[in-house]
């Protein structure tokens, strides 16, 4: 078992290659990374860059998506969502309908690139039994602005 997959803020950075875990809904968790621009995913007991991201349409995500968003959602979120995990990589707005909740079932949310990144309005959740991780790797700033 890894006990602490790949970190990326710190002077001394842990990067084991291999692990006994498995994934769940297709990454290792939304705490782990493979140099700070992919989830960390476990194949053949390595852990490699996950390649599965679902698009940018909030139509189809469902709660197993790891989406990966370049630009703002469109069509834009309408009602309450559940994806896996989120990794954001150039510039995009999430803005989450007031009264609405994007619940991210592994907590986990990626950012990096060189562009601002926006998460505003509704509500933002991890599981219920789990934490919101956010893993800023960007260059540029990120705001998260939701309840």
């Amino acid at each position: 078992m890894v006990s602490a997959p790949v970190i990326s803020h710190c002077a001394s950075p842990v990067r084991p290659k291999s692990t006994t875990s498995s994934n769940t809904n297709g990454i290792l968790g939304g705490f782990a990374t493979v140099n700070g621009a992919d989830w960390a995913t476990v194949s053949g007991g390595n852990l490699v860059p996950y390649t599965g991201y679902a698009s940018g349409d909030p139509t189809t995500w469902s709660g197993a998506s790891n989406v990966s968003l370049t630009a703002s959602p469109s069509p834009v979120l309408a009602d309450d969502a559940t994806i896996n995990s989120l990794r954001l990589l150039a510039t995009a707005t999430v803005d989450i309908p007031v009264s609405k909740t994007l619940t991210l079932n592994s907590g986990g949310i990626l950012v990096s690139g060189t562009s601002p990144a926006t998460i505003s309005n509704g509500t933002l959740k991890g599981s219920a039994s789990g934490d919101l991780v956010v893993l800023q790797n960007s260059s540029s700033p990120t705001t998260i602005s939701s309840v």
